[in-house]
């Protein structure tokens, strides 16, 4: 807009040129001019010949006719002011606002069907390439369990039932006693019978299935 108003206002005198009208005789002759502001007198000599001048607005927002884009077109009828070069340059300007307006409201818009997206429909983005590795397969698997650490025992207890997945989940291994030695679920079993808590209310739970063709 700041370069569209440059181009298109100057020279800011909002005095337009009037085509093929000169003074003529009764406007030549020597005038004084005298500031109804105050100052000094000034005096002009006007000839026959002498080009004539008419007010025209020259600021493009208040021209009733105006409208977006601006361009050269919403000039007034015979208030012309432009030359053949501002004329370019401002169409040039007008069309490359309407073409930024356009990107900064798809964008937007884009913007607000994406957050609007985000919640009925779940976003992946992969990373990295597809080794065709089943995470099954990959030799130092390991997933996250739940576990409380506890000085009495010499590997962490195990805060689910240790029977729906693979024990090769876990990433510590007891040579001497089976994962099942620390569930806590079964201890919770024991100490809750008789009672209207379950034991599968009170714990996480945690299940691994493998693909078909490694079973």
């Amino acid at each position: 807009m700041n370069g569209l108003g440059t181009e298109s206002g100057f020279p800011y005198d909002n005095i337009c040129r009037n085509d093929n009208v000169t003074a003529g005789s009764e406007y030549a002759g020597t005038w004084t001019i005298t500031p109804e502001t105050g100052g000094s007198t000034v005096d002009v000599t006007i000839s026959n010949n002498e080009a004539t001048y008419r007010f025209c607005n020259q600021n493009f927002l208040g021209q009733e006719s105006s409208g977006f884009p601006f361009l050269p077109q919403h000039q007034p009828p015979g208030d012309e002011w432009m030359s053949p070069a501002q004329e370019k340059i401002t169409s040039v300007y007008g069309w490359s606002s309407v073409g930024v307006l356009v990107a900064v409201v798809a964008i937007l818009i884009s913007r607000i069907v994406n957050y609007w997206r985000g919640f009925f429909y779940g976003t992946y983005t992969p990373r990295g390439d597809d080794q065709k590795i089943p995470y099954s397969e990959v030799p130092s698997i390991s997933a996250y369990i739940p576990e409380v650490n506890s000085s009495l025992f010499p590997y962490p207890l195990v805060a689910c039932k240790t029977d729906d997945f693979d024990e090769r989940l876990f990433d510590w291994t007891d040579p001497d006693r089976p994962y099942s030695f620390y569930d806590l679920t079964k201890d919770a079993k024991v100490l809750l019978r008789g009672t209207d808590i379950s034991s599968n209310c009170t714990f996480s739970r945690v299940a691994h299935w493998l693909p078909e063709d490694t079973q």
